[in-house]
């Protein structure tokens, strides 16, 4: 029997992946956040990940995700509505998926 992050039992073992999307969704719900921000967060995680030319986000976070925003306001004309959810699906991605702290 397998445990679980909710303390229920299960007869099969933790879902493990290396993919930014799978951890990104696994990570969501063990905080329980609701689908609808899950999906917002895989979604803005995925655009940043494509406009950062398909490497793994580490490096210089801060940098990146400051061009990435300054990018969606400036090149995209995102409005500032919608450039919030891409705030918070970068913060999420790095503070609390792979754990990098953005100065």
């Amino acid at each position: 029997m397998y445990s679980n992050t909710s303390g229920y039992y299960s007869d099969r073992p933790p879902f493990h992946s290396t993919q930014l999307p799978d951890r990104l969704r696994v990570r969501r719900r063990s905080l329980r956040y609701s689908i609808r921000t899950g999906r917002i967060h895989v979604h803005w995680a995925e655009h940043f990940r494509r406009w950062h030319g398909m490497r793994h986000p580490f490096g210089p976070a801060a940098r990146a995700a400051e061009a990435f925003l300054a990018h969606l306001g400036a090149e995209r004309h995102v409005p500032v509505s919608t450039g919030h959810p891409a705030l918070g699906a970068i913060l999420f991605l790095y503070r609390d998926v792979l754990r990098v702290e953005l100065r």
